[in-house]
């Protein structure tokens, strides 16, 4: 599973927002990629959303950049991918 978008929108946003999805995923293997330093998310708070996935198969990995990941990002996922 790869989804991207901003984590800890409230629920008037995105009902579908990660952090109220999290407990209800169970792939076999999920990947939580964030920014080292995202203006609008917390290291914190990136980190309780990794603990919330229901899944056992997981893999934390936060990308150095901001909110916006910078170019070529997508090369540390390529074992997934």
């Amino acid at each position: 599973m790869l989804a991207i978008s901003p984590p800890h929108l409230d629920d008037k946003t995105a009902v579908v927002a990660p952090r109220n999805a999290a407990q209800y995923i169970q792939t076999p293997s999920v990947w939580l990629v964030t920014a080292a330093n995202d203006e609008y998310v917390s290291k914190d708070d990136n980190l309780a959303l990794y603990h919330q996935l229901a899944t056992q198969d997981k893999q934390h990995i936060e990308i150095e950049g901001e909110h916006i990941l910078p170019a070529g990002y997508y090369q540390r996922l390529l074992g997934w991918l």
